[in-house]
């Protein structure tokens, strides 16, 4: 049926690339939790890292109007693998566009007052919070509590419509805590996100 093939074919390889979507992220989970990742850890610079996410989102989010910034200080460094460091960045930017229809995605960072090392119990250490803050629709109170849950999504028939697999913050949640952070989500429902994590500081 020549009149319907290439709608029927566009159907089956958006589908094909969602379950290619959700086997790799399937993998990547299981692999964090079994401890099969393999971390580099070194030096990243916190402002780099984030312009470079930037870059690669600004196409997407310049078609839906929406403004992408980093307030990051100069000279602001982190313990943390940067490849692992680019992805939480990535799957958390992405995310804050899909689920922003105006106004701005924001990138910061800043120093914490010295906590307790991650499985380190009295052992102080410095860390460096990395927060992302947009103007989407924001998140009911009832279901914070359940974000980073494997396939656990606020508006189900959105994420659908938007390509999601529903473990993207499942990823960032264990790739933060794999690497000696915590994330916090704060939310106000109809004005916005704001998701941070910490990571161990570098020392200058």
């Amino acid at each position: 049926d020549k009149e319907h093939a290439a709608r029927f074919v566009d159907i089956i390889k958006e589908n094909a690339d969602r379950l290619s979507r959700l086997v790799e992220d399937l993998l990547t989970l299981s692999n964090i939790e079994l401890g099969k990742v393999s971390y580099d850890i070194r030096d990243v610079d916190v402002e780099e890292a984030a312009r470079t996410v930037i870059s690669t989102l600004e196409p997407k989010a310049k078609a839906k109007g929406i403004s992408l910034e980093v307030d990051v200080e100069k000279g602001v460094h982190v313990l943390s693998d940067k490849d692992r460091l680019a992805q939480i960045l990535l799957n958390l930017v992405d995310n804050a566009i899909k689920f922003t229809e105006k106004g701005s995605v924001k990138i910061q960072a800043q120093s914490t007052p010295p906590l307790p090392l991650f499985g380190k119990e009295g052992v102080q250490g410095a860390f460096v919070e990395i927060s992302l803050t947009d103007t989407g629709s924001g998140i009911p109170p009832k279901d914070i509590a359940r974000l980073g849950e494997r396939f656990y999504r606020v508006d189900p028939a959105r994420s659908r419509e938007l390509g999601g697999t529903g473990l993207g913050l499942a990823i960032v949640k264990h790739l933060v805590v794999s690497m000696g952070g915590k994330l916090s989500i704060e939310s106000e429902y109809g004005k916005g996100t704001r998701i941070s994590f910490t990571t161990p500081k570098a020392e200058n």
